[in-house]
């Protein structure tokens, strides 16, 4: 997903939901730059998993096993989606089935943005348009880089 600039879908996958919440895709930065090293910044208060445009996939948790777990979380997920692709896309879970995951995460104190506006009655808050299917054509791209300046790193 990372190398074709490719996010990941949000509800599609209950483990993906429950263990990681929405994985943004962050743009492609140059290795060894202050703006790869920044990079995750905006990211890092909402989401322990993250999909680096052209370098991979990188995931943060309490302890190294946590962060090993994630990883493994979003690496079956990926497999999951690309094999789903090719047998015509994947279909999201509903709205009522997404609002029990968001308040099941909230019940176990799994943080998600999401997941405080469902259990305090505001809605899922789901972040993207929800259609009930999605084909490869539908996925989020990354648009264009981001435009930061710092000195590289050195």
């Amino acid at each position: 997903f990372a190398a074709a600039e490719l996010a990941l879908p949000e509800g599609v996958l209950e483990e993906t939901e429950l263990y990681l919440g929405p994985v943004p895709l962050v743009p492609y930065l140059p290795t060894g730059s202050w703006e790869f090293a920044r990079g995750l910044d905006p990211y890092l208060a909402e989401h322990d998993a993250f999909l680096l445009a052209h370098h991979g996939a990188v995931t943060l948790g309490a302890d190294p096993f946590d962060a090993w777990y994630k990883m493994e979380v979003l690496d079956h997920s990926c497999r999951i989606l690309a094999l789903a692709a090719q047998l015509g896309g994947w279909k999201r879970l509903s709205e009522h089935s997404m609002r029990g995951v968001l308040e099941a995460k909230a019940r176990h104190g799994l943080r998600d943005r999401r997941a405080v506006a469902a259990a305090d009655g505001r809605g899922a808050g789901v972040s993207v348009p929800w259609p009930e299917k999605w084909t490869p054509g539908d996925w989020p791209r990354v648009s264009d880089e981001p435009k930061l300046s710092s000195p590289p790193l050195g």
